[in-house]
């Protein structure tokens, strides 16, 4: 929307020709600023929802990216813990020789 900002022709304190005073245009401005801040107001509420929906979609990708990431490590460790311990016994038959056995 766009406002006449060019100056009236009607001088402040008297009366124009046709009945409309000052009281009259402040009556007007009065209505057209409520108009506008209610505009404002609307596009302050959109912007809202719109900040609002971008923040979910990006907790949305952060949390799937989490999720797969997490997935993916423990499915390594599912594939690495057989093996470990498969070696464990190993290792700790060598840690027992070593001990064991005399100082040089």
């Amino acid at each position: 929307m766009t406002y006449d900002l060019s100056p009236t022709t009607s001088t402040y304190g008297q009366e124009s020709s046709n009945g409309h005073g000052v009281r009259d245009q402040a009556r007007q401005v009065g209505s057209e600023a409520a108009h506008a801040g209610g505009a404002v107001a609307q596009t302050a509420r959109e912007q809202g929802r719109e900040v609002v929906g971008e923040a979910t979609r990006q907790a949305r990708n952060l949390y799937g990216e989490a999720r797969d990431q997490l997935a993916g490590q423990a499915g390594e460790q599912q594939r690495r813990g057989p093996a470990g311990c498969v070696r464990w016994p190993t290792r700790c038959a060598r840690w027992r020789r070593t001990a064991a056995s005399p100082a040089r």
